[in-house]
């Protein structure tokens, strides 16, 4: 799937890697600029909305971390 020009709520994404890791699915929440200045990603797990992390946009969309699923 072509790298998207913009992380926007509602996508989802599963890590790139192990199959345990590439079983969960990630949605982003919100995309927010943190006090650096970089753009970060909320995410949650599909399934478990307490399980939350965040992570620079850059890393979602580069594609060697996680893919766009759906």
């Amino acid at each position: 799937m072509p790298r998207p020009e913009a992380l926007e709520p509602g996508q989802r994404y599963r890590a790139v890697g192990t199959a345990r890791q590439s079983s969960i699915l990630w949605q982003v929440v919100a995309v927010v600029t943190g006090t650096d200045g970089r753009s970060y990603a909320k995410l949650t797990q599909v399934g478990d909305p307490t399980l939350t992390k965040t992570v620079t946009t850059d890393a979602v969309l580069d594609g060697s971390m996680y893919e766009r699923v759906g």
